[in-house]
């Protein structure tokens, strides 16, 4: 019980701490606010009911005003279901918003604005169309580099995405 407790208290300092400091680092550089998913989980749960508390909270996004949030956003998430943790950020669109944003997103030279062709997925329990940096591994030891370079990324997708989300 004690080693549960304490691998606990760690990772409560982890998660949502990541979290928060990139958030803080994406709105220092863009002036845009970012939700942290831990902290938005009730509404996150309204729009995925089926998932209830398996919600998935372990991220951080930056809308696209006056986009619904959870439409279109930029996420960073880490994958905490398995081990070794994973961890990656990209643009993130809901299957009901996907039909009108899909040529916008199309249209993004992914490879100039960002350094590469993100992974296209579906995350299906979302029902999200992800335009993501490969999953890698996050680095425990080192969460401050983590939440920088993580950070660096959200900015670059956001930077490489939003005239075109913006629209016309």
């Amino acid at each position: 019980m004690r080693r549960y407790l304490s691998l606990r208290r760690e990772m409560q300092s982890l998660l949502p701490g990541i979290f928060i400091a990139i958030r803080d680092l994406v709105m220092a550089r863009l002036g845009v606010e970012g939700t942290i998913g831990e902290f938005d989980r009730e509404r996150a749960m309204s729009l995925f009911p089926e998932l209830g508390l398996g919600v998935p909270v372990d991220w951080v996004a930056f809308g696209f005003p006056p986009h619904p949030f959870y439409d279109v956003h930029v996420g960073v998430i880490l994958e905490t279901g398995e081990w070794p943790l994973m961890c990656h950020a990209g643009l993130h669109v809901s299957a009901s918003a996907w039909p009108d944003l899909e040529d916008r997103v199309a249209r993004v030279d992914w490879p100039a604005t960002v350094g590469s062709q993100p992974d296209h997925t579906v995350a299906g329990s979302v029902r999200e169309q992800r335009f993501c940096d490969h999953p890698r591994r996050f680095d425990l030891a080192n969460p401050g580099r983590e939440a920088s370079v993580l950070a660096d990324r959200a900015v670059a997708y956001y930077s490489a995405a939003r005239d075109h989300i913006a629209g016309d």
